[in-house]
């Protein structure tokens, strides 16, 4: 049979295990959390300055030539009520980043390819006082290339990390 030592070699390394994949599952967690809020919130204060600086004429929506010249990377569409654009700050085809939000009425954050691009994504009614009619929709989007690339770093990081600590545990009881 296995003799005791064996066994209980098992059963550290099995435990040990267990509580590094809960901790790495924690740490992968937080940091998707914490970068995707942090582009969250610059969307949103991209979306407050475009919203106070539109207006609603007879002829359409109007932006103020300077609206669209946010942060570097972040990226915005805005459509009319008829669903034609209206104005983007980046050279790209003219569909929008995610298409199968343009229908709500209300702000909504998404994530999306676009152009093979992944990207965070906040549709965005654009709203006329004071009737309150939807008068359009903004999309405005960032990469989520640097959030990518830093939880593949994680992960390696923690899968590496994590076997050689179980091994070297397992060596060491054994």
């Amino acid at each position: 049979g296995v003799t005791l030592r064996a066994r209980l070699t098992l059963w550290y390394a099995a435990v040990l295990t267990l509580v590094l994949a809960a901790f790495g599952v924690a740490v992968y967690a937080l940091l998707s959390l914490s970068l995707i809020r942090e582009i969250d919130a610059t969307l949103n204060v991209a979306a407050d300055d475009i919203r106070l600086a539109f207006r609603r004429e007879v002829t359409g929506i109007r932006l103020p030539p300077m609206a669209l010249d946010l942060t570097a990377n972040v990226y915005v569409q805005v459509w009319d009520a008829g669903g034609a654009l209206v104005a983007q700050n980046v050279s790209v085809p003219e569909t929008p980043f995610d298409p199968d939000r343009m229908a709500q009425g209300e702000a909504a954050y998404s994530e999306a390819r676009f152009e093979g691009i992944h990207l965070r994504v906040l549709t965005y009614p654009l709203v006329a006082q004071p009737e309150g009619a939807v008068v359009g929709t903004m999309q405005l989007a960032s990469p989520l290339t640097t959030v990518d690339e830093a939880q593949h770093a994680l992960l390696i990081v923690l899968l590496s990390g994590g076997l050689v600590a179980v091994l070297l545990a397992a060596l060491v009881g054994w």
